[in-house]
């Protein structure tokens, strides 16, 4: 279950890099602040950390987590995971290229 959420969590941060912002510290930011809010269940900060296009799937996501308690395995954090997003996303668009 657990790592089912982390990956989640990943894919829902990979969305956010395609959303828009244009420089990694931007793109980490905003990839932080998603999943903080996601994992704090706050639906104005979700929504204002997400592109227009994605705030629908933002609340669906949100609510399909409702009942559950997020909490990140030992070592890693919230930077972290939005660190690999954002390197995993730059990779798979370097090779799309």
């Amino acid at each position: 279950m657990k790592n089912k959420i982390l990956f989640l969590f990943f894919m829902l941060a990979l969305t956010l890099t395609a959303c828009g912002a244009s420089d990694s510290v931007g793109a980490r930011h905003a990839v932080e602040s998603y999943i903080s809010a996601l994992a704090a269940k706050d639906e104005a900060g979700l929504l204002s950390n997400s592109c227009a296009d994605y705030e629908d799937d933002a609340l669906l996501v949100l609510d399909s987590l409702e009942l559950v308690e997020v909490t990140l395995a030992d070592g890693w954090s919230v930077k972290k995971l939005a660190m690999m997003a954002i390197q995993l996303w730059s990779t798979a668009m370097a090779n799309y290229k």
